[in-house]
């Protein structure tokens, strides 16, 4: 996580974070966000240790909820050196999840 994940359109995210209005939507419109949600779980099991059991499971649930938090979080500040602050802090707690707390 870093300052392109705030400023750029980054699809993924983006999607994630209108996640709050789809939540109060039909079942139609939260169909494909479940399904995004889902495969970014998938791929952040195969990083975090592969495999499909629950610690890998909890694991990615978590590094994900942490980035997207961050993400709009961030996007709320307007003092950047706050927003740098909570990306660099959330990145630090998801390399500490992932098992790789002294990697950059």
């Amino acid at each position: 996580m870093t300052v392109w994940g705030r400023k750029e359109n980054v699809r993924s995210f983006r999607r994630l974070s209108f996640g709050s209005n789809a939540a109060r939507q039909s079942a139609e419109v939260k169909h494909p966000f479940e399904d995004g949600i889902r495969a970014h779980f998938d791929v952040l099991e195969n990083l975090v240790g592969g495999g499909e059991n629950a610690e890998t499971s909890n694991k990615a649930m978590a590094i994900l909820s942490l980035m997207v938090g961050a993400v709009m979080l961030s996007r709320l500040m307007k003092d950047e050196t706050l927003s740098q602050g909570i990306l660099k802090s959330a990145a630090g707690e998801v390399r500490r999840i992932a098992g790789r707390a002294n990697t950059r």
